[in-house]
């Protein structure tokens, strides 16, 4: 076996790149094939992939179980302001106003918790980095990419998870907000 070890640039689809390379290939009748990285490394490649898909979707999971704890947590606090509520609307306060004061509050805490998790994060990465947590197993070198453990945070980063939190903060807004407007004045 000889292998020649290609990087596309940043952007291009391996997929396409690939299929055509192996049509160059045919139409030249080299007998070559192009493969992509993971299919080049094997069964152990695979089994990495998997285990770091298996490591996301636990974070996704505990991911849904704050939010469904947040959003209790939500429902339960309109719920204990009803009264509240109920005066409001018997005072003419008009269902967007309401609306408008539940997803500000909301949004207050979404913003103070998406800062706070932000700053723990990059202590934390820099903690880890920090630290110089060392690799003697083969398979958390090949599975952590090297030997030692580094956590990389950038301003993307910290800007996607801003946005994330607020797209978690607005889905977390709507069922409260449909609880906090059934409540009758005359309640």
């Amino acid at each position: 076996w000889n292998f020649v070890v290609g990087c596309f640039g940043e952007g291009s689809k391996l997929k396409r790149e690939i299929s055509r390379m192996n049509r160059d290939f045919r139409k030249k009748s080299w007998p070559v094939k192009a493969v992509g990285w993971r299919d080049s490394a094997g069964g152990v490649s695979m089994y990495l992939y998997l285990i770091r898909l298996i490591f996301n979707v636990g974070v996704l999971v505990i991911l849904a179980a704050g939010f469904i704890i947040i959003n209790n947590t939500l429902v339960v606090n309109v719920l204990s302001r009803t009264q509240e509520i109920g005066t409001l609307r018997a005072q003419g306060a008009s269902r967007a106003y309401v609306s408008l004061q539940c997803m500000i509050e909301t949004f207050a805490l979404t913003i103070t918790a998406g800062i706070i998790g932000c700053i723990l994060g990059i202590i934390g990465a820099n903690l880890l980095t920090g630290a110089s947590i060392e690799f003697n197993n083969s398979f958390l070198v090949q599975l952590f990419g090297e030997d030692v453990l580094i956590v990389h945070t950038s301003a993307m980063r910290i800007l996607k998870s801003m946005v994330f939190a607020m797209f978690l903060g607005l889905l977390g807004w709507i069922y409260p907000v449909k609880t906090a407007l059934s409540v009758n004045p005359v309640q």
